[in-house]
């Protein structure tokens, strides 16, 4: 599970119940059944009504892919970019259209 997904949970949770401490509430409002089961399916059903269908069933075959590590190599990507970048203020954009020598 990526420690972003966690630490972004963890910090929603705190800050909800922060403001809600300062406003004279009890922290333990945020975990109110009957509030989660209007406002979650809600928001869900809500989505669904704005979007084509392909994008939902894409969401929810992808939703798992939120707590696992990600499968880009962020070292490389951050190489591949830099490169792009040299070759564009070497030559110019229209270097892009032949492809990338140092990466085959």
């Amino acid at each position: 599970m990526d420690l972003t997904v966690i630490l972004g949970i963890l910090g929603a949770i705190t800050t909800i119940s922060v403001g809600d401490l300062m406003e004279g509430g009890n922290p333990v409002h945020i975990v109110h059944i009957t509030s989660l089961i209007i406002i979650m399916p809600t928001t869900l059903l809500a989505s669904m009504v704005s979007t084509d269908v392909e994008f939902i069933k894409g969401a929810f075959k992808n939703v798992g892919m939120i707590f696992k590590k990600s499968p880009i190599n962020l070292e490389e990507r951050i190489k591949e970019i830099v490169d792009l970048s040299v070759m564009a203020r070497r030559d110019g954009l229209l270097s892009y259209n032949e492809p990338l020598k140092s990466n085959q």
